[in-house]
């Protein structure tokens, strides 16, 4: 006799609407947590918000370890301090040596515990958005413990919480880390992680290092051909493409070679850089599930208000955008900056050991959107570029940069090229994008690097970038080497920040201008002379728009040609890091979740300025809107059918003004911070007007 299959509680059936609560007064079995994909297909489907009232502590547990608060909303959860969470056999601090000893020592269910603990604690802070860059725990915790014992502790869990797990946090886990992780584990957990990491836009690019660091060809040999395309294609450096290229098994060979890519593995295997060459487009499923759309024309364009649930990272969550559509030749797009520069040593003298305030960011020249563009009569307004901030100052401390001492560096200042009213305030040092508008009003995205200096008839070119000269070439060093210059007994180097020459070391190491370059020219070249201290000179760029008014660039490319082209590495964010490279952006393009800001242009030659409401550092409900990862940012973009699209400055920062009824009102909800509440404005040091054309 059969037996009729037992229903579990969380089945949705007949007509439901608005919201369905799961039982929350117990942990939930394992059939429960299996069904919950389905049930959340089920729900989206039909218009239902799963919810989550007061779990009790066993199913909090079940939620952070699967990642579930992704997936429904938890209404009245205690969001208790970090230490009353921490709760395991034994009270342990959050400090990484003890978390790693206990992990070794305890048993291994009670490790077990303690790990998933750990993850919470992480995810609970990016839920919140509480971790900031090298203050996460869990990635210090895994450099200590033995491979082995943490393949042991993670081999029965799901592989969406590994990937989590291992390449999840602002601070990387390192490759060789990562990889012995993965060759501990028995083969078929291995291959299912692997499956999970080679989606999204970032995990492949951190695979292919780690499988390369430990040579894992055996590894690699059970990757389906797809996969070992992505890899291929998503490779940070040469040396890792090359060895995936090198290594194939015989039967991947074949079958990529019948596919017409015999010459793609050839030039691989030699280091040449493998482009993307497969048309995906096609493919690719639209980011919206279900949602609504609400336009109301403004006397710049129209404003586009978008709620929406889409599939995200870990399942279906909320998003809400709001956008300006503009016709570039009706209006005038201009950058406007903080009027005021204050010397980085100044400001920190002026903050001391204080938290950041209003009055203190005001004092420095910094402003509210909104005002600024009240002021300047403008009819509308997005927030701009990256720029030298308290954070900065912060980070810098903590790794120990000595970033007070160097030159030409003022508060506020933008991270890359920026260009006001025709003016370069900041020259393309890092090859990053930039939104570009002519004096005519014809807009342009693209990357821009410079790559040359003038002074008067005199133009000096270098021919390598960050590598120690040799024999009579010239190079410049950016950021991206770090922050001073080798020494180099052949040659003089010249700091350049500002639009004129502020140091001269001749042989020795020389510090680097953060938001300039170090100039390396040879000894006895006549050109040294010609360049002493406070000589002004002129940057010289690829960008292919003649009479550039105003250049914000920031980054990354998220749409090129109607498909995803994020690729920080050719943007040169780099691996390295320093206090004006945005510490997190190459990280977690796939997890990471925030206020994001962005511009684009569309088929039709409009330009398109978005927000993206989020949550801020500590503030905010887990039921508000997350924001977005930058992979989702790029589906969003190709979703409303643009040509090309590039982030701006996000988190706190973003902001998106235009008049209604007589007055300028910010439209998107703005995250806030440590210095203003959830809803207001935080000071920021430059974005984009909109005004009126004349004539």
């Amino acid at each position: 006799m059969s037996v009729p299959p037992r229903r579990h509680e969380f089945e949705l059936s007949g007509p439901v609407a608005g919201e369905f609560a799961l039982p929350s007064d117990r942990a939930w079995t394992e059939a429960e947590m299996s069904a919950v994909d389905t049930l959340v297909t089920h729900a989206r489907r039909s218009g239902v918000t799963l919810v989550v009232r007061d779990p009790c502590p066993d199913l909090e547990l079940q939620l952070d370890a699967m990642s579930l608060h992704r997936r429904v909303v938890i209404v009245g959860r205690a969001l208790p301090e970090m230490g009353e969470m921490y709760t395991t056999p034994e009270p342990v601090s959050l400090d990484p040596v003890q978390v790693a000893q206990q992990l070794e020592t305890l048993p291994a269910e009670d490790a077990r515990r303690l790990l998933v603990k750990v993850v919470a604690i992480e995810d609970e802070r990016y839920a919140r958005n509480r971790t900031r860059p090298y203050q996460d725990v869990l990635p210090p915790v895994l450099e200590r413990v033995a491979p082995a014992r943490t393949a042991q502790l993670l081999a029965d869990s799901a592989p969406v919480y590994v990937t989590r797990v291992l390449l999840g946090d602002y601070t990387r886990v390192a490759d060789t880390t990562v990889g012995s992780i993965l060759e501990a584990f028995p083969r078929k957990v291995a291959d299912a992680v692997l499956r999970v990491m080679l989606a999204g836009a970032d995990h492949p690019c951190r695979l292919g290092p780690a499988l390369a660091a430990c040579g894992l060809t055996d590894l690699l040999s059970g990757l389906r051909p797809d996969h070992v395309l992505t890899l291929l294609e998503t490779a940070p450096t040469v040396l890792v493409s090359a060895w995936v290229a090198r290594s194939l098994s015989s039967p991947q060979r074949a079958e990529l070679e019948s596919r017409g890519l015999a010459v793609l593995l050839e030039e691989a295997a030699e280091g040449m850089r493998v482009r993307a060459r497969r048309g995906r487009t096609s493919e690719r499923e639209p980011l919206v599930a279900t949602g609504t759309r609400v336009e109301r024309e403004v006397e710049e364009g129209r404003w586009i208000h978008v709620e929406e649930v889409f599939e995200g990272p870990f399942g279906p969550k909320r998003s809400v955008a709001d956008l300006l559509e503009i016709d570039p030749m009706k209006v005038r797009l201009e950058a406007t900056r903080s009027f005021q520069r204050t010397p980085v040593a100044d400001a920190a003298a002026r903050f001391g050991d204080r938290a950041p305030t209003c009055e203190a960011f005001a004092e420095l020249g910094l402003f509210q959107l909104s005002k600024r563009a009240a002021d300047e009569g403008a009819l509308g307004a997005i927030n701009g570029n990256f720029y030298f901030d308290y954070g900065h100052l912060e980070n810098a401390a903590t790794l120990g940069i000595p970033v007070v001492s160097v030159p030409g560096v003022c508060f506020g200042d933008p991270v890359g090229w920026f260009v006001a009213k025709g003016e370069e305030l900041s020259p393309p040092s890092l090859g990053r994008c930039a939104f570009v508008v002519a004096r005519d009003g014809r807009p342009w995205i693209g990357r821009v690097k410079m790559c040359g200096l003038q002074v008067g008839d005199e133009v000096v070119y270098w021919s390598r970038e960050n590598v120690v000269p040799s024999g009579g070439e010239t190079v410049v060093f950016t950021s991206l080497w770090g922050t001073t210059s080798p020494a180099t007994p052949s040659h003089v180097h010249l700091a350049v920040a500002n639009g004129r020459v502020l140091g001269r070391v001749d042989g020795g190491e020389a510090t680097i201008p953060m938001t300039g370059f170090l100039l390396a020219l040879p000894k006895g070249d006549p050109r040294v002379e010609a360049l002493p201290v406070g000589t002004p000179v002129a940057i010289l760029n690829d960008c292919p728009v003649d009479d550039v008014e105003t250049a914000v660039a920031c980054g990354p490319l998220l749409v090129r040609d109607g498909d995803i082209a994020i690729d920080f590495a050719a943007e040169e964010f780099g691996p390295k890091d320093s206090p004006v490279m945005s510490f997190f952006l190459p990280r977690l393009i796939d997890a990471y979740e925030a206020a994001r800001s962005f511009v684009a242009i569309t088929k039709e030659g409009k330009v398109l300025l978005g927000v993206i409401s989020g949550r801020s550092f500590g503030r905010g409900d887990l039921d508000q809107p997350a924001g977005m990862t930058f992979g989702e940012l790029a589906r969003f973009a190709l979703d409303l059918d643009v040509e090309v699209a590039m982030g701006l400055d996000g988190g706190g920062s973003s902001s998106l003004v235009t008049s209604l009824d007589g007055e300028l009102r910010v439209l998107n909800v703005p995250t806030g911070g440590s210095d203003v509440p959830r809803g207001e404005e935080r000071f920021i040091a430059n974005g984009i007007l909109i005004h009126r054309r004349e004539g």
